[in-house]
Formats: structure tokens, C-alpha cells, sequence
């Protein structure tokens, strides 16, 4: 079988590893498979990269009325381009974080045969990934109260959901359904809470097979507490629990933070010596006892991390089935989580864990300290987690599962006789129809601008709502009119649009963002760092406010300040666009040719960035290879 897998990226996430570790071992039992990313992290020629393509036009307006990804075109001609052209089997697992337009599922579906495993809720849903105890994707998402996809947040109480922003939500969630209707799909759900959900969605009819996920039960295995323990700088002789999510559990909301920073308090007024061991977090931890250990890519690096844990600890408030747990389980680290969704599906009570009833601090606290202080509990627990481990949660299992699921959605297709209806495009917001989603459709129709589309939608709403877009659409036309000022030169006049807008949306980081780079491009440098300061204190673990911040002391010739910005936001996303660039710069700076051409290298891969090729050239000429940099009209990917 020729099998294409499409995910957001190649190595970082749950849904990536899954992805990108089935692809490998399909390839191993002799299929080719291979990776199809918008953002490629890794190394092999397996994995490959297509663009997204936003529309730039369109982008602002759709983001800020909450119509998610429909500005995105790229995905549209995907089923006419290799790898996809040729494969047997196409099979889909994240198709958010920015990346892909969910109207491009229809055509897809009609080209090749589709198997989608879900690896959060987010096709139910009309915005975020995680309902929690919001009901609203049963009933259409009219009233959405997200701000952020990974709620709940402590700053989101409803208050930045503008009306623009919660009828484009629910326009979301219609426009879902309209193409899942028209849409050939086999599901994959990694729990059977996950398919009982889908089975209450706008996916209910579309066959789904539950598969667990699988972990390499090979690398995470038992370990050597004491080596893992002088590695990681962690004294031999207290406690140690230990959690692991992408920003650390205490700056990741939706991993209960909140709740095991209380939990672990009241393990601290017992066991004062407890250290917690933060995998994935960075910066200073809420308290002198936590250890933040950055974000860990290399498995053989987080199975070291786990064993030197003497308790594993789990309170997301969502999952779809919990690998971490798994692989805790795996190295035979007892856990302790709640009593949530797919949690006893993968850590039986008494058995691999102890589970507490959700939301209840003191009740995991306890679990925690009575873990801490039963050596025979944890060994046993330990134990009967790894033997379920390797019976239920193996790698080689999972896959054998998954070549059997995409060879039967193969053999399904052939026998069918018909091919579900095009998307009517009546049925979709006008802001959808753009040339690429028509043309992949087939339909004859007249192209319209970005501009046209955008009033055309607008015209399309309720009344008493039309002001409210109307006003999304003229800071969308004020955004662009910033840019084409800032690249004509003039400054001033750029920043005198930034002000108005300021004043009219003084809560969009993103404008103060915009400001703060307008300013340090006019050499108002502390003004510009007060700009980004409203950045980083809105969105502290997350904000890519700090590259700004890392090209204003660059600028300023201040190359440790630069590099230690650069630094604060490596431990976040050392994969975002723009980040190997600018330490490819620094280091060129430096006179660190060598560093700075694998930082070039490395960013041109990850995004095809152009602004990489110049500087590129510059230090390939400096190591005395001119003919390399002569080569660069090629994609050195």
C-alpha cells in the first residue's frame, strides 16, 4: 500500500509521534508510507512538506470572526499533487494548528480512500480542541465563549468572544457538517470515549473503530532511577513525582496545572522534601521544589525522565487517551491521575494507578502521598503497568491494527458503486468560496476577490450582526493598510493607523505586536519593548513576542541580550518560523559560519523560508563553498 499521512508536523505532539512512528514502521512491514506536513521538524525522505497557503487577505478578517482555517487554500490542490496523486490510501490525524481548511476534506475524500484518527475533539467542535463541560458542539456552537482552542484559561470568561467572533464559531461548526455530509470518512478513535463522542457528533454515521495508541514499549522501559536522577541533577534520596505536557503542566491549561500545583501543596505540608518534576516546562516553576526540564523530543531522553520519578502524575481536564500515562506506564512508574474520559481505560484503578474523582485536589493528594509512602503499592503498580503495556499499548500492535483497519477502507472503496455529491457551495459562508475550493469542486463559477468575498459574506448576515462584521472587516483593510505603508517607508503614517486601531481593539496582542515592531523599525526602541511587554504579559508561555524582542537587541548591537531572549523562547517552540533564522543570524554575527549555515539549513526545511537564502549564501561563501551557495535557487530541503 502507498499510504500518505497529513499532521500538522513531523515531530512534536502526540499526534505527531503517532504519525510519524506508524508511517515508520508501515515502511518497515513494506508499505510506503510516507509524511505530509505543513511544518516538517525532522530529518527523512519520508516526511515531506506542502504549503498551506493563506489567502493574506482573507486571513485577518477570518481569524478575528472566529471562521477557522477557511482562509487557507493550499490544501485544495492536494489530491492533484504528489505524494498524494498516487497513493492508495490517504490517511488524516490532526488537521488543525493553523494549517488546514476543513472544506478541503470533501474533495480529498472523493480522490482516495480516508481513514482520520482523532486525535483530540476539535472535528466536533466549531473552534477548540477540548469541549470540557461546554455542551455546545451538540447543539451547533452558537454560543461560544472560547477564546483560546485549549480552554478552559483563566482569562477566557467570555469577555474577548466578540458576536462577530461567536457567529463565525457556529458557521464553523454548520460548515463541518455540510462537508463531513458530503464526505467519504472511516474514523479512528484512540479510546472508546472518544468514539462514544463521535458517535453524538456531526460525525455520527461515519464508521469508527476504536485503536488505542502505541507507545515503543522498547525505549520506555524500566530504568535506572539513580542514573537518570544524577543526570537530570535530582538528589537521590527524596521523592520525586513527575508530569509531562508541552509547556509544563502549570503554563498549559487544559493539563489541570492549577490543580496539581494544589494537589502537590498539600504533598508538600507532608513531604516537604517532594520534588515535582516538570517535563516540558521551562523558566522558574511556582515553587523553589520544581524542577522544569524543557521540552524533551528524543524519546530514550523523556523514558530517563520518567525513571526518575517515583510517582506519575496526570490531572488534564481532557484527553483523548493519555500518552503519557501510557508510556509512564511502561517504565513501570505508578500513576495517579483523575477518574476523566479515557483515563480508566488505559490506568486501571488498583492496578496500573490510583485514580481520584475529577477536579478533586485533596483526593489526589492523597493518592500522591500514600504512593510516596508504600514502596510494595508502587512496585507492584509499576509492574502490572508495564505487562498492560506491553499487552495493550505496544507499538507493533497499534500498527498491525492500523494496516488491517487501511486495507479494509481500501477494499470498502473499490466495492462502492458511487461517490458522495460535490459540495453545494449555497450551503457554504460566502467567505468559503474561493477559486481554489471551486475549482476542486468543479464547479463553473465567477472567480471573486478576496475583498468581494469578504463584503459578500458580511452582506450575508443577520442585521442586527452586520456592524459588528462590518467593523472586523474595516480593521482587516486598516491591518493591510499598515503593512503596504511600513513597506513604502512611511513609518509615521503606519503608525498613526496602528494608534487608531489600538484604541479600537486595545485587547488584540497581536496589533501590539504590530505596534511594537512599527517602533523599533523608527528606532523608538523602549517604546517598542513596552509594546511587546503587553505581548508576552498577555500570553507568557506561548508568545512569539520574544523574536521581536530578540531582533530589537540584535538591532541595538546587544548580541547576549538578543541570544537570551532568543533562548526564553527556544524552550518554547524552537520550531516556529523565524526562530532558526534569527539564530542563524546571530550566530553569523558571531562569526560562527558553520552554526549559522545548519540554522539556515534547518529553517529552510522546516518553512522554505526565503529571507534564509541571502545569509545562507553569505556563510557557505565563508566556508569557502561557493559552489553550494550558487545552488541555492534549489530547495535545499
Amino acid at each position: 500500500m502507498r499510504i500518505v499521512h497529513v499532521n500538522t508536523q513531523d515531530v512534536a505532539g502526540g499526534a505527531a509521534k503517532v504519525a510519524r512512528l506508524l508511517a515508520l514502521r508501515e515502511r518497515e512491514a513494506g508499505h510506503d508510507a510516507v509524511l505530509l506536513v505543513a511544518r516538517r521538524h525532522g530529518r527523512g525522505a519520508f516526511v515531506s512538506r506542502f504549503d498551506p497557503a493563506p489567502d493574506p487577505l482573507l486571513r485577518p478578517f477570518a481569524e478575528e470572526c472566529g471562521l477557522q482555517y477557511l482562509h487557507f487554500q493550499g490544501c485544495f490542490g492536494l489530491p492533484e499533487r504528489e505524494p498524494m496523486a498516487s497513493a492508495d490510501l490517504v490517511h488524516l490525524h490532526n488537521l488543525h494548528y493553523d494549517f488546514f481548511n476543513p472544506l478541503a476534506l470533501a474533495a480529498i475524500s472523493r480522490a482516495k480512500p480516508c481513514l482520520w484518527t482523532l486525535h483530540d475533539l476539535h472535528p466536533l467542535t466549531g473552534f477548540c480542541n477540548y469541549p470540557v463541560d461546554c455542551a455546545g458542539w451538540l447543539s451547533g456552537c452558537t454560543d461560544c465563549e472560547r477564546a483560546r482552542m485549549n480552554a478552559p484559561d483563566p482569562q477566557c470568561d467570555g469577555s474577548l468572544v466578540t458576536p462577530a467572533r461567536r457567529r463565525g464559531t457556529a458557521l464553523t461548526h454548520r460548515a463541518k457538517a455540510l462537508v463531513y455530509a458530503h464526505s467519504r470518512l472511516t474514523l479512528a478513535c484512540p479510546s472508546r470515549w472518544v468514539k462514544e463522542q463521535v458517535e453524538r457528533s456531526i460525525l455520527a454515521g461515519h464508521p469508527a473503530q476504536v485503536i488505542p495508541n502505541g507507545i515503543e514499549t522498547d525505549v520506555f522501559v524500566p530504568g535506572d532511577r539513580a542514573a537518570a536522577r544524577r543526570e537530570l541533577g535530582i538528589p537521590q534520596d527524596v521523592p520525586v513525582v513527575g508530569a509531562v505536557a508541552a509547556y509544563g503542566v502549570f503554563d498549559n491549561p487544559i493539563k489541570g496545572g492549577p490543580l496539581i500545583l494544589e494537589a502537590m501543596r498539600r504533598v508538600w505540608n507532608e513531604r516537604p522534601e517532594t520534588i515535582f518534576l516538570n517535563v516540558g516546562g521551562f523558566g522558574h516553576g511556582p515553587d523553589a521544589r520544581v524542577v522544569n526540564l524543557p521540552f524533551v523530543e528524543n524519546p530514550a531522553t523523556l523514558a530517563r525522565a520518567y525513571a526518575a520519578m517515583d510517582v506519575f502524575t496526570h490531572a488534564s481536564l481532557a484527553e483523548t487517551f493519555c500518552l503519557v500515562a501510557a508510556e509512564a506506564m511502561s517504565c513501570g512508574v505508578p500513576v495517579a491521575a483523575q477518574e476523566l474520559g479515557p483515563l480508566p481505560e488505559v490506568v486501571r484503578q488498583g492496578r496500573d494507578g490510583l485514580l481520584s474523582p475529577p477536579g478533586d485536589a485533596p483526593a489526589l493528594a492523597a493518592n500522591i502521598t500514600r504512593l510516596l509512602g508504600d514502596a510494595p503499592l508502587r512496585l507492584s503498580l509499576g509492574q502490572s503497568g508495564r505487562k498492560r503495556a506491553l499487552e495493550e499499548f505496544g507499538l507493533d500492535l497499534m500498527v498491525r491494527r492500523y494496516i488491517e483497519l487501511s486495507r479494509q477502507v481500501i477494499e470498502e472503496r473499490r466495492g462502492l458503486p458511487g461517490i458522495v455529491a460535490p459540495l453545494p457551495p449555497a450551503g457554504l459562508p460566502a467567505l468559503a468560496r474561493t477559486s481554489a475550493l471551486l475549482k476542486a469542486e468543479g464547479i463553473s463559477d465567477k472567480a471573486r476577490t478576496s475583498q468581494e468575498l469578504v463584503r459578500d459574506f458580511v452582506q450575508e448576515q443577520p442585521e442586527e450582526l452586520r456592524p459588528h462584521f462590518e467593523a472586523v472587516a474595516q480593521k482587516s483593510r486598516d491591518i493591510a493598510r499598515v503593512f503596504e505603508l511600513r513597506g513604502l517607508g512611511r513609518l509615521e503614517d503606519s503608525l498613526a493607523v496602528i494608534d487608531s486601531l489600538n484604541a479600537a481593539w486595545p485587547q488584540d496582542t497581536a496589533l501590539w505586536r504590530t505596534r511594537g515592531v512599527t517602533l523599533g523599525l523608527m528606532g523608538r526602541r523602549d517604546e517598542a519593548m513596552e509594546a511587546f511587554r503587553v505581548c508576552l504579559e498577555a500570553h507568557p508561555p506561548q508568545s512569539d513576542a520574544l523574536l521581536n524582542v530578540c531582533d530589537m537587541w540584535r538591532a541595538a548591537g546587544d548580541q547576549a541580550k538578543a541570544l537570551e531572549a532568543l533562548d526564553a523562547f527556544a524552550a518554547v517552540d524552537p520550531y516556529l518560523r523565524g526562530f532558526n533564522w534569527r539564530k542563524g543570524l546571530l550566530l553569523q554575527d558571531a562569526g560562527d559560519h558553520r552554526g549559522a549555515a545548519r540554522a539556515f539549513l534547518r529553517e529552510l526545511r522546516l518553512h522554505g523560508s526565503p529571507e534564509a537564502r541571502g545569509p545562507l549564501a553569505h556563510s557557505l561563501e565563508a566556508l569557502g563553498k561557493p559552489l553550494l551557495a550558487q545552488c541555492l535557487g534549489q530547495d535545499p530541503a
